[in-house]
């Protein structure tokens, strides 16, 4: 279940955040605009050690419902994502590698790529970025992790063990 948090449920949470670092909230800000009906979560690094120049590592959980990209193999909607992010200018930096179950038997695959992305600063930097992708009940599920460019070698096998934690829970 997701219940959608408004700007004004957060307040509370940034300001106490901020007190650790300052930055928190104007970073906060740059993902009010984002669609509530297709992201379900971002999680903040609040450790000031994985924000540069007011971008801080970050990962978003997405879900998109559609059935065509929830049913087709999952190598072809990897594929597809990944010429989406190198038409939008990103540079692809994994290898290609078939989907292939975790320990729990679910499906996964993930890729990473690199690209400017916009700071809370109003300015750009290299960030890099792994998504992971799964289906489930007529839904493509993306996590996604992005990081300044300094920290992909510590952070990025996150991804791939969160890939590995899935599990599909039945009701």
């Amino acid at each position: 279940m997701v219940i959608p948090l408004i700007t004004e449920d957060l307040a509370g949470i940034l300001q106490e955040l901020s007190k650790e670092n300052p930055n928190i909230k104007d970073i906060a800000d740059t993902f009010s605009a984002l669609a509530p009906d297709v992201i379900r979560l971002i999680a903040i690094n609040k450790d000031n050690k994985y924000t540069t120049n007011g971008f801080a590592t970050n990962i978003t959980v997405i879900a998109i419902e559609d059935q065509m990209m929830s049913s087709m193999p999952l190598d072809l909607v990897s594929g597809a994502m990944e010429q989406s992010v190198i038409n939008d200018g990103a540079k692809v930096t994994s290898k290609f590698e078939p989907a292939a179950k975790n320990p729990q038997g679910v499906e996964f695959t993930q890729f990473e790529f690199e690209q400017n992305a916009p700071t809370a600063t109003g300015g750009r930097i290299r960030v890099r970025s792994g998504t992971l992708l799964f289906q489930v009940k007529g839904k493509l599920i993306m996590i996604q992790l992005a990081t300044p460019q300094q920290f992909a070698a510590e952070l990025m096998p996150i991804l791939k063990q969160i890939g590995n934690s899935i599990e599909r829970l039945e009701p």
